[in-house]
Formats: structure tokens, sequence, C-alpha cells
């Protein structure tokens, strides 16, 4: 028994069930979420990138997404551009600028975005985000969607990263989940990084799962 999936060893990304309605807080895969979180179109950025905006609905504070084909009440789940909402072009003459935590889980959700340029400005806690509990890697968790771009911590730090699988199958958990081979990470600092595991899950680190690419002048520290 399950909020999403009672048994099972197969990659789920990016799904949801509603912990209260439901009353199961447990699951083989997914992210339990309450109400008030799961009629928040925000919850599914990701759901509509990559040329898809306006495949689901979703009347905001009333109700849970649908497909546009239901003709629901509701406006479509579009998602602002990476450059609405970073400063930069993401060139490596002009990369996104990440000042704060938000912006830093917004470009987590932006994977035709991950070949792009990005550099921190400022110190992030991540303990201060709404969703402070992660179940996978905050960026690119998903092996198939690596992160190919380049990253410069510019020297701030990263902290209170906390992913707790609940007991859940997953694979390449860090701050970076998957970074291709065309991927650079670099001046960045993982402070106080808390990862939990569980027995089934494999391939950890504070900064990186799976690292096919280039990590340099870095640190991570924590358990």
């Amino acid at each position: 028994v399950g909020g999403l999936l009672g048994n099972g060893g197969g990659f789920i990304y990016n799904c949801f069930w509603d912990i209260q309605t439901s009353g199961v807080t447990t699951s083989d895969g997914g992210q339990g979420l309450n109400t008030e979180q799961m009629q928040n179109k925000i919850t599914y950025y990701g759901w509509g990138i990559c040329g898809n905006d306006g495949i689901w609905t979703i009347d905001e504070g009333h109700d849970y997404p649908h497909l546009f084909w239901e003709n629901k009440t509701g406006a479509s789940i579009t998602n602002p551009a990476v450059s609405e909402i970073l400063d930069g072009s993401g060139e490596p003459d002009n990369p996104y600028l990440i000042y704060n935590t938000q912006q830093l889980v917004f470009m987590s959700f932006y994977t035709c975005e991950y070949d792009k340029h990005y550099k921190l400005m400022d110190d992030i806690d991540l303990s201060l985000f709404e969703y402070a509990l992660f179940h996978q890697a905050l960026i690119a968790p998903d092996y198939r969607l690596p992160f190919a771009g380049c990253f410069d911590g510019n020297g701030h730090v990263i902290c209170n990263l906390t992913i707790d699988t609940a007991g859940n199958e997953t694979y390449n958990l860090g701050l970076f989940g998957n970074i291709d081979s065309s991927g650079v990470i670099k001046n960045v600092n993982i402070v106080n990084v808390i990862i939990d595991g569980g027995e089934s899950s494999v391939m950890l680190g504070g900064l990186a799962g799976m690292n096919l690419g280039s990590i340099e002048n870095s640190y991570a520290s924590g358990n």
C-alpha cells in the first residue's frame, strides 16, 4: 500500500500524491504533498517545458491538474522562460545569475536549459525553501536528463540540503544527481548536506551522485 505506488523498483520522477486526502504518508516512489501544495501551479513546473506548454491546466487553489482536452475550469500550466526568472542569457559570457534559494530551485526544473551556463551570486540556504526536504537530487535527478552546462558557484556556499528517500529505491543523490561528460561544476561549496538513502539507494554524494564531467575547486561536507 502506498500513496502513489505500493511496491516496485522502476524510476519515478516528478510525481506526487495528496497525503491529506489519501491519508497515506508513505509510497514506494513519488513525493507526498499536502492539498494546498497539490493545488499550486508551482508544484508542476517541469511538467510542461520543452515545447509542451498547455498540455496541462489547473484551477489553482481549487483543483488538481487536468489534461487540456478535459476542458476543465482553469488555466494552462505554462512556465515562464528562464530569462524571465534569472538575469543573463545562459551563454558563457553572460551566464544566468542565481541570487536566492527560489531561483536555484526554479533552475532545477528547467531540464531543457541544463546545457546553459549559470553563476551563483550569493550564499544559498536550502532549509528556507518551502519543500526543504527533497526525495531525490535537486538538479538533474534523472540520468536521462543530465546536467550538461557549466555551474559556477563563484565561491559561494550552498548549505542545508536534506535528501531523504523515505526508504524508496533511488539512484545518484546529491545537489547534482547526474552530470554529463560535457558538464562543468566549479567553485561550489556544499555545507551540512544530509542524505538518507535508506538501504536500497546507491551513488550518494553531497555535490554529485554521478559525475562524468568536470568538478573543479569545490568541496562538500555533511553526512
